[in-house]
């Protein structure tokens, strides 16, 4: 008896980041305080009408090794991914991330769905052996929250 076996077939890939643009920044300063990302970061998301999410790959010595906007809402509210947020970070062999976003609202105040969100990210950074280093909610004139200079960050 002749039992015919059928190959199943599996695409081998590979992963690629592609460069957009460059934002730039002043390479003899490591970015080490909430207020320097913010006063770094604060162009790409002040003039948008929408809540966006933005995360910054750093390296050990705290320069940033890429930016990728993750995710774009509406006015009061952005669903994020939290397999998407760290896939740019695996790839580039980042020591760290920090996550952006902004309140068009103006308020930097964290929401009750900011904070979960927080601890999602951070429980899944310690599981993949990735540094969060903060998430900062950035409002307007000037003003920001920072997860890390609260405490809120284990």
């Amino acid at each position: 008896m002749f039992v015919e076996i059928r190959c199943m077939k599996v695409e081998m890939i590979h992963l690629k980041i592609v460069k957009d643009s460059i934002v730039e920044y002043i390479p003899e300063q490591n970015i080490t305080t909430p207020k320097q990302a913010t006063e770094w970061i604060r162009p790409l998301l002040m003039d948008s009408s929408r809540e966006q999410v933005i995360v910054c790959g750093m390296d050990v010595k705290l320069k940033p090794t890429f930016i990728e906007r993750v995710s774009m809402g509406g006015v009061s509210e952005c669903q994020v991914s939290v397999a998407e947020l760290f896939k740019a970070a695996l790839i580039s062999n980042s020591y760290g991330v920090m996550v952006f976003h902004n309140h068009p609202s103006g308020d930097s105040t964290p929401s009750e769905e900011d904070k979960s969100v927080t601890d999602k990210i951070s429980k899944a950074a310690k599981l993949l052996d990735v540094k969060f280093l903060d998430h900062i909610i950035l409002g307007e004139d000037n003003t920001y929250y920072s997860f890390k200079e609260s405490g809120l960050l284990y």
